[in-house]
């Protein structure tokens, strides 16, 4: 059997030859359907690639824009935090690498803030305090200068107030430089172990002189051992507490420093009689710059830094703390560090 394709102006043609008894069979037969029929899936193909790349181009256009938008979002806010607006926030719509990063971003954005919040204070704060003592001291040392110089008395009187402010002023720098290495955690901590009756009593002791003046008296009652604590931050919370015990303290009275072992740790209490604290101002205690008012005055006492020292180095050291007041005694207390 023979197979042979022909093709004129007009159309093409396939012959089939096969001989069979002495004789030849000729089938001929057109081609032009097949050729229709294969131009057509031609065509059809063409159409259907054509289709399926339009439809992939809009489809990465899509996807593109799907995953590009956080990234343009954590772009944007990054901008704006480094303009300074620290309040812009980025919905997380991911839980891969992007919307891990956004989270973070968030959080830095609500941390800046709470820093760029802080600095304000801090400046409107410490912009204040020293305003108070800086005036007085011109104020008294203009008058010494220009009106009571001859006058021995009167001068000596206000010479007394200059060093009175300028020593209170010196105490609110020292203070803000406290509080600030606190709060940047400059100074790593060294838990060691110690005698806490002899830390207890170096404390006390430096408050002799104006226990004397004031007419009060510090009474230690506690018991031989150790405790773990920052040697110097113990000493800083206590000269603190003793600080604020003897101001707050009715004249004459004595100020009890009580020690209670606990499970491995030592509960020390500061205890003072005197006006109580108001019971809306106890959650405000350790807040920097507050300072409790006392009756018949606009403002308190202090610095209103000390308590907040003594707040952050008690955190620092991961140790419970708090207060309690009531007409009969005022307690501050705090817990050590668990003896390992």
């Amino acid at each position: 059997m023979e197979y042979l394709q022909t093709e004129t102006e007009e159309a093409r043609y396939a012959l089939l030859s096969r001989a069979a008894d002495g004789g030849t069979l000729l089938i001929v037969f057109s081609l032009v359907d097949v050729s229709e029929a294969s131009r057509a899936l031609l065509q059809q193909l063409w159409v259907i690639t054509a289709v399926l790349l339009f439809a992939a181009l809009v489809l990465s256009i899509v996807l593109s824009r799907l995953f590009s938008r956080p990234i343009v979002g954590v772009t944007r806010a990054a901008e704006c935090m480094a303009a300074g607006d620290y309040s812009v926030k980025t919905p997380v719509t991911t839980r891969d690498e992007i919307g891990q990063l956004t989270q973070a971003l968030n959080e830095l954005g609500e941390e800046l803030s709470k820093a760029e919040h802080l600095r304000r204070e801090l400046i409107a704060n410490v912009s204040h305090e020293l305003r108070a003592p800086l005036t007085i001291i011109r104020g008294y040392a203009e008058t010494v200068r220009d009106v009571t110089w001859p006058n021995e008395e009167k001068r000596t009187a206000q010479l007394n107030a200059i060093v009175e402010e300028s020593a209170r002023l010196g105490a609110l720098v020292s203070d803000i430089l406290d509080y600030s290495k606190l709060q940047s955690a400059a100074e790593s901590l060294e838990v060691i172990r110690f005698s806490c009756a002899e830390a207890l009593g170096e404390a006390a002791a430096r408050f002799d002189l104006a226990t004397e003046q004031r007419g009060n008296a510090i009474e230690l009652q506690c018991p031989s051992g150790e405790i773990r604590f920052d040697r110097a931050q113990f000493t800083q919370v206590m000269n603190n507490l003793l600080d604020n015990a003897l101001r707050h303290a009715s004249s004459p009275s004595a100020i009890r420093v009580l020690c209670e072992a606990r499970g491995g740790t030592m509960r020390i209490s500061v205890e003072n009689t005197g006006e109580p604290i108001p019971a809306e101002e106890l959650p405000r205690i350790w807040d920097r710059y507050h300072r409790v008012p006392k009756r018949g005055e606009a403002g308190g006492l202090g610095t209103g830094l000390g308590l907040a020292i003594v707040k952050s180095i008690l955190e620092r050291h991961g140790v419970a703390y708090g207060v309690s007041s009531d007409e009969q005694k005022t307690v501050f207390w705090f817990d050590t560090v668990p003896m390992e």
